[in-house]
């Protein structure tokens, strides 16, 4: 396990931070269900040698197994030791989006999207209809992207999701912004020409004249027979391709439009009052014990707890959970709502709600932060409390020093 652990962490280390599907999964989903992809693996090296049979035993059965061959009858010989067991089905999808269209701003340079769609094969060839009007707008004729992606991928049994993206210098974003919304409302509001169709059916087309292309479909029907789905035919697919129509694109291209997230660059929003802005803050606070920021107090990183630059920030801690409350906006995650709960031996404690919003507790910076640790101990349910090594004491936040002359300072300039 030691080994295991170690190729795991030296994997994640590679991949580099989260990339932009990954993002656009946590806005979407929150920290649960299609959105845990997109954080870093936080359990590696936490997990004992039962709790690993625990979970095999539920996953690795008869009944949550597919088996595909090529080539023949299987062997006579052929056994599969694995346990009775039912069929786990996907998990239903967590939403942190109150409405669709939604944006959020991003250090991004380029824009991003993802929408979720009905599976079927006019959604896939307007996947690649996006990528063909997105690379002839923002490539060819303005010159402010490089190479816009599109990709469609089946998330479960009846729904597929569509990703986007677009690259662009700083300069451009504002272009970048425009150009992307506008291109998809087009394709929503304007039905493709029948050139256009026949050359996104061409495309789709050649894959499955590959000699492979056979071996190909029964990987995705085995897909679809663990998700619940129908898989069609190989024949099915084919004429699916052929009677594909303008009408069908349009339908794929309105689903596509209302139900996209959009990650646009900060200081930007999507043009037109249609995208409303995803959710950054809570809804409520909960009752408790207030702590006061302790004076003179460093910056705070983006959505961690800390004072930043209002002295009359304060934390609110009771029974049910933490808020932070800087002016009329606040943040909270319910201990019954959090998924993980990061621990450091000097009191740090980073908790992460399952929609999403995190909040990070430096005790330095708060007036008696030890007691905010304590209390935040016995709300969250231990099974969700992962104990870090202790920081350098360089990595702990401090308070700046504010002596007297700084203090007559800032009296004179209120005057």
């Amino acid at each position: 396990m030691e080994l295991e652990n170690q190729v795991l962490l030296t994997e994640a280390n590679r991949a580099g931070g989260r990339d932009v599907a990954s993002a656009l999964a946590i806005w979407r989903y929150g920290a649960a269900t299609y959105g845990l992809g997109g954080y870093e693996e936080l359990g590696v090296g936490h997990h004992d040698p039962e709790e690993l049979r625990r979970w095999a035993s539920r996953w690795f059965t008869r009944g949550n197994a597919v088996l595909w061959l090529i080539g023949g009858e299987p062997p006579t010989s052929l056994r599969l030791d694995l346990p009775d067991g039912p069929r786990v089905p996907p998990p239903r999808p967590s939403s942190t989006l109150p409405r669709t269209p939604a944006y959020f701003p991003s250090l991004i340079d380029g824009v991003a999207a993802s929408s979720v769609v009905r599976r079927s094969i006019a959604a896939s060839a307007y996947t690649e209809l996006l990528r063909r009007r997105l690379y002839e707008r923002l490539r060819v004729a303005e010159g402010i992207s490089y190479s816009p992606v599109a990709s469609y991928e089946r998330r479960d049994g009846q729904m597929a999701q569509i990703t986007a993206f677009v690259d662009g210098l700083e300069a451009v974003h504002a272009r970048l912004v425009d150009g992307f919304v506008e291109t998809v409302d087009r394709l929503a509001e304007e039905p493709p020409a029948a050139r256009e169709v026949a050359e996104v059916a061409d495309l789709l087309r050649a894959p499955m004249r590959e000699p492979d292309a056979a071996a190909g479909w029964v990987v995705g029907a085995a897909h679809d027979e663990l998700v619940g789905a129908a898989s069609p035919s190989f024949a099915d697919l084919l004429a699916e391709i052929d009677e594909l129509t303008r009408e069908q694109l349009t339908a794929a291209s309105v689903e596509a439009r209302d139900d996209m997230l959009l990650m646009v660059p900060s200081g930007h929003r999507p043009p037109g009052g249609r995208y409303s802005p995803a959710p950054s803050t809570s809804d409520a606070v909960v009752d408790g014990r207030v702590f006061l920021a302790a004076k003179s107090s460093t910056p705070r990183g983006q959505r961690t707890i800390g004072p930043g630059n209002d002295s009359r920030a304060r934390l609110c801690v009771g029974p049910t959970g933490i808020s932070l409350v800087e002016g009329l906006a606040f943040m909270t995650v319910r201990f019954d709502q959090c998924e993980a709960m990061q621990s450091w031996p000097d009191g740090a404690r980073h908790l992460i709600g399952r929609d999403g919003l995190h909040l990070r507790v430096e005790p330095t910076m708060w007036r008696e932060g030890h007691l905010v640790s304590d209390l935040l101990d016995r709300g969250v349910p231990q099974a969700v409390v992962l104990s870090r090594p202790p920081r350098p004491a360089g990595e702990i936040p401090r308070p700046a020093h504010v002596g007297s002359w700084d203090r007559l300072l800032a009296r004179l300039k209120r005057t």
